[in-house]
């Protein structure tokens, strides 16, 4: 067991993938007219943030069977953006038929 409290600010929501990285998006802090929310990313089994990536409102996570991380960003062009897994790296943005996103589901073979 972990206890996670560094980097966890009000979470919208938690990911775990099949290798044990730990995602979670964080409530976005309002200042300056723009929101600043983020995804921490934990190594497996740690309890302290390897980094943050910046997403400016992100409400909810998903995984898909390789791991890939997906992010609901309804602020910022209404968007899904997708990360790869463990140090995220974005690999795309998914903005087609994409409106104010607040659910994911990702369906698996």
């Amino acid at each position: 067991m972990r206890e996670v409290t560094k980097g966890v600010n009000e979470p919208f929501a938690l990911a775990l993938d099949s290798k044990g990285w730990l995602y979670v998006a964080n409530d976005p802090r309002y200042g300056a007219g723009e929101s600043l929310g983020s995804i921490s990313v934990y190594a497996p089994g740690g309890s302290q943030p390897l980094g943050k990536v910046r997403v400016y409102n992100p409400v909810a996570l998903a995984l898909d069977p390789s791991d890939s991380v997906y992010v609901a960003n309804p602020s910022n062009h209404s968007s899904v953006l997708v990360y790869s897994n463990g140090p995220t790296k974005l690999l795309r943005t998914i903005t087609s038929g994409v409106n104010e996103p607040s659910a994911l589901l990702i369906d698996s073979p």
